[in-house]
Order: structure tokens, then C-alpha cells, then sequence
């Protein structure tokens, strides 16, 4: 058999371990513990993020619908100010009545430039036709010598 103070030494080894196995037991039920209570906190944060996300994505939809409404709404709005809603045929539009107007400025300027010669012309004409008149008349003048004088003397 063992000895008694062998016997008290192994009690006392296995009084120790079984203490520290109590102790270790004690700290992993806190530790067990503390991670269902973190597991909680955490499944509550998520909870929160989910439905804090969810509450953005709505508001962000919300946004994107208005915005999109409005564009619509002024898309709606100015392509109304064009005839048959057709913007591109309203530019080509005014492309025509710019070449249009380039057009008739040329004409315009055709016509004025041609006016202003025949005008020229025709106010030499005027100014010679005057002139030969004044010619004549002066000639005629001298021409008409009065009965008794002689022709060349001067008057």
C-alpha cells in the first residue's frame, strides 16, 4: 500500500486539479457567456445596418425616381417647343433660313450694285443730254444774226 503522506500528496494533486479544473470550467461558462452576449450585440448591429441600409436604399430610390421624373418632366416640356417635337428638324430648319438669308444679301447686293450703274449711267447721260442742250442753244444763239449785220461779226 501507499503511504500516507504519498496518499495526502495525490489528494492534494487531485484537490489542486480538480480546483483548477473548476476555475477553468468558471472561465469558459464567462467566456461561453460573453460570446453569446457578443454574438447578440452583433446580430443587433447588423439588424441595424440591414435596416439603416435598407432606409438608404429606399431614400436613394426615392431621389433617383424624383430626379428621373423631373428630366422627364423638362425633357416632356421642351420638346414641346418644337414642331413635331423634332428638334433635329428644327435646326435643319434654321440652317435653311440662315442659308436663305445669305442668299438674299447676295441678291440685295446684286441688285443695289446693278442699280448704282445703271443710275450712274443714267445720270451721265442726263449730264450730257444737258450738256448737249447747252451746246445747242449757245450754238443757236450764235446762229441767229440780226437783219443788216454781218455774219461773223460779234454782236
Amino acid at each position: 500500500m501507499t503511504e500516507p503522506t504519498e496518499q495526502r500528496s495525490l489528494d492534494g494533486i487531485v484537490l489542486r486539479l480538480h480546483d483548477s479544473f473548476t476555475e477553468v470550467m468558471t472561465i469558459l461558462i464567462r467566456v461561453e457567456s460573453r460570446l453569446q452576449e457578443l454574438s447578440m450585440q452583433h446580430q443587433n448591429i447588423v439588424a441595424k445596418l440591414d435596416t439603416h441600409i435598407t432606409d438608404e436604399e429606399a431614400e436613394l430610390r426615392a431621389i433617383k425616381d424624383s430626379i428621373k421624373s423631373n428630366v422627364e418632366d423638362l425633357e416632356r416640356r421642351l420638346m414641346q417647343g418644337f414642331p413635331n417635337r423634332d428638334p433635329i428638324k428644327h435646326h435643319d430648319y434654321h440652317v435653311e433660313l440662315i442659308e436663305d438669308a445669305k442668299k438674299n444679301k447676295q441678291r440685295r447686293f446684286e441688285i443695289v450694285t446693278d442699280t448704282m450703274k445703271k443710275g450712274s449711267w443714267a445720270i451721265i447721260l442726263v449730264i450730257l443730254a444737258a450738256l448737249y442742250a447747252y451746246l445747242k442753244a449757245d450754238l443757236n444763239d450764235n446762229k441767229q444774226v440780226p437783219a443788216g449785220s454781218v455774219v461773223g461779226t460779234p454782236k
